[in-house]
C-alpha cells in the first residue's frame, strides 16, 4: 500500500510518484493502459475527479476511474468503441469500452453561463488541463494523476487533504451561483464532503452557504434527496455532523422548513448509527403527525415503501412505549409489520432506551397470530350458521375481542367453543 508523505508534496505534484501496481484493480490498470495509448497518439490524458482525492488520502481500493484529455470527441470516437451517453457528448464527454471496462472521458473545456444552474448552456474545448480544473468544485476534486503517476494540482487540493479543510476551487460564491458555472447544489455537496471526510469548511465557504442557502430550492429536490441519501450512506455518525452543519447554515430550512432539526434529533441519528432512509428520516419527522410524514416524504420524492414505512413508525412510536396497554389487535398488526424493527430502532434512538421487557411483550402480543391462523375456520362456522351481511362483521369482531381475552388468560378456546360462543351470540 501506498502512504502518502504530506511532507513530501509541493502545490503541483508528489516527489514520489504514484506506483500503479499498488492499484489492482482492472479498471485501473486497463485505464493506465488507455491513458498510455492516448498519449502515443499525442494528447495529455489524466486520471481526474474522486479516484485521485482518494488515492492522494491514502486508499488503495480505487475501482471507478474517470479520464480528462485533450483528445477530440471525433478522434476519441474513431479510435475506441463508444457507448451512447444521453446527451453528454455536446458537453464533451463520452463512454468508451477499454478492455471491458467503460470509462468517462471529458475532453477538457471550460463552461458558460448554467442559466438552470445545474448544466452548462456551452462549453469551450481546446482549453489547457489547468484551465480545465478551474472549473471543478472543491479543490481537491481538481487534481490529476497522468499515465506516470505525477499528481498534478493547481489549486492547493493537497495541502488541504493534508489540513483537512473544504475549500472551494476560488470564490465559494462563484461556484455556488454567482459565476456564470455556479451551481448550486455545489452547496449541499460541500456538506456532503465535509462530513464524509471530517474535514473544517473553510469559513468563506459557510458563510456563502449562509449568504445563498435561498437559492438551494431552484435545483430539482431530486438532486436533493440524491445528496441526502449519500450522506445517509456514510453511515449516522456522518450523517448527524451534516444535519448539524445543515442546520447551522440555515440550508436544512430552506429545504424542508416544516422539519425542526433540534440536537435530540441529531444525537439520536449519532445513536442509532444506520444508513436507512427510512430510520434516518423518521428520526427527524417523528414530531410531525403521520400525514405530514408522509407529505415530506412525498417532497423529497421517496419511493411508496419507503413512505409507508415513515409513516408507519411515525403514528406507532407513542403505541410502541405501549405495546401491553393499548388494543391487542392494534399491537398484533403493529409487531406484525415488517418494519416493526425500524420502529424499535427509531423509538430507542429518541428515548436512549426500550420499554420494559419488551422482548417478552411483543412475544406475548405474537402469540395471538394463532387466532389470525384460525381466521378462516372461525369465518366459516360464522357462515355455515346463517350469519351474514352487517352481523357477519359484528359477530367476527366480537369472536375476536373474545379470543384475545382468552389467549391473554392463557385459555385456548376449542373449535367447539368457538361455534357454541357464535351460537350464543348471534
Amino acid at each position: 500500500m501506498i502512504v502518502i508523505n504530506f511532507k513530501k508534496m509541493t502545490l503541483k505534484a508528489l516527489n514520489e510518484k504514484i506506483n500503479w501496481s499498488d492499484y489492482p484493480d482492472s479498471m485501473v490498470q486497463s485505464g493506465v493502459k488507455l491513458m498510455k495509448e492516448i498519449n502515443d497518439a499525442g494528447y495529455e490524458a489524466y486520471i481526474v475527479g474522486g479516484a485521485v482525492r482518494d488515492i492522494a488520502m491514502g486508499d488503495t481500493n480505487i475501482h471507478d476511474i474517470d479520464i480528462g484529455t485533450n483528445m477530440p470527441i471525433a478522434d476519441i470516437k474513431k479510435r475506441y468503441k463508444t457507448v451512447e451517453y444521453g446527451g453528454g457528448e455536446k458537453h464533451g464527454t463520452v463512454i468508451v469500452r477499454f478492455e471491458e471496462n467503460d470509462y468517462e472521458l471529458t475532453q477538457f473545456r471550460t463552461e458558460g453561463k448554467y442559466t438552470d444552474k445545474r448544466r452548462p448552456d456551452e462549453v469551450t474545448f481546446g482549453v489547457s488541463f489547468e484551465e480545465d480544473t478551474s472549473r471543478r468544485d472543491f479543490t481537491w476534486n481538481a487534481m490529476g494523476i497522468d499515465y506516470d503517476g505525477n499528481l498534478i494540482d493547481f489549486h492547493g487540493g493537497l495541502d488541504d487533504i493534508k489540513n483537512k479543510k473544504l475549500r472551494t476551487v476560488g470564490d465559494a460564491r462563484q461556484r455556488f451561483y454567482e459565476g456564470d458555472d455556479g451551481d448550486v447544489l455545489r452547496m449541499l455537496r460541500a456538506i456532503r464532503f465535509a462530513a464524509r471526510f471530517n474535514f473544517d469548511v473553510d469559513q468563506g465557504v459557510i458563510d456563502a452557504i449562509k449568504d445563498l442557502k435561498s437559492h438551494i430550492t431552484e435545483t430539482s429536490m431530486e438532486r436533493i434527496r440524491d445528496e441526502i441519501i449519500k450522506i445517509m450512506d456514510y453511515g449516522g455518525e456522518k450523517f448527524a455532523n451534516a444535519l448539524k452543519l445543515l442546520s447551522d447554515t440555515g440550508l436544512w430550512n430552506e429545504i424542508a422548513p416544516e422539519i425542526n432539526v433540534s440536537d435530540d434529533k441529531i444525537n439520536a441519528v449519532k445513536d442509532v448509527n444506520t444508513q436507512s432512509p427510512e430510520i434516518n428520516f423518521s428520526i427527524v419527522m417523528n414530531d410531525l403527525t403521520p400525514n405530514q410524514a408522509f407529505s415530506s416524504s412525498s417532497k423529497f420524492m421517496l419511493d411508496n415503501k419507503q413512505k409507508k414505512t415513515i409513516a408507519y413508525i411515525v403514528s406507532n412510536l407513542d403505541n410502541y412505549s405501549n405495546l401491553d396497554k393499548i388494543d391487542k389487535q392494534l399491537a398484533l398488526k403493529i409487531v406484525n409489520n415488517p418494519d416493526f424493527g425500524k420502529l424499535k430502532a427509531v423509538y430507542i434512538g429518541l428515548n436512549k432506551s426500550d420499554i420494559n421487557n419488551s422482548d417478552d411483550i411483543v412475544s406475548n402480543i405474537m402469540a395471538f397470530n394463532d387466532i389470525v391462523d384460525r381466521q378462516k375456520g372461525i369465518n366459516k362456522a360464522i357462515m355455515n350458521s346463517g350469519i351474514k351481511g352487517a352481523d357477519f362483521g359484528r359477530i367476527v369482531k366480537k369472536i375476536n375481542e373474545w379470543l384475545f381475552d382468552e389467549y391473554e388468560k392463557g385459555n385456548v378456546p376449542s373449535d367447539d367453543e368457538v361455534r357454541y360462543f357464535i351460537k350464543e351470540n348471534r
